[in-house]
């Protein structure tokens, strides 16, 4: 089992890119968002990069981040042998933040 985490993030951070290419054994992600206050605006999206390959692959381009709250998050789970998962906010409001959890197994 492989735990990584981006913690505090902003809009102005852009992209986020859990890197798995020492751990690509795994093909099972959950991969966990929450916000530290329900935001107003925000999407985000997911992308996978399969191993070998040369760009990302997005997977969903529109997870709602006015869905969520400080005390629910949303959890999205991806079957697939990659290297790398990158998340990518768009439009989040100024002074929100989010955190990212990934557990590869």
């Amino acid at each position: 089992m492989n735990r990584l985490s981006f913690l505090t993030i902003a809009q102005t951070d852009g992209a986020q890119t859990f890197d798995l290419k020492t751990n690509n054994s795994f093909s099972h992600h959950q991969l966990q968002i929450e916000v530290s206050a329900q935001p107003s605006v925000g999407t985000m999206a997911i992308a996978i990069k399969t191993p070998g390959a040369s760009v990302f692959t997005v997977i969903d381009s529109a997870i709602d981040l006015t869905a969520l709250t400080a005390t629910n998050g949303k959890i999205i789970d991806i079957e697939a042998s990659v290297e790398a998962i990158k998340i990518t906010p768009t439009g989040l409001d100024a002074g929100k933040t989010f955190n990212a959890y990934l557990v590869s197994k």
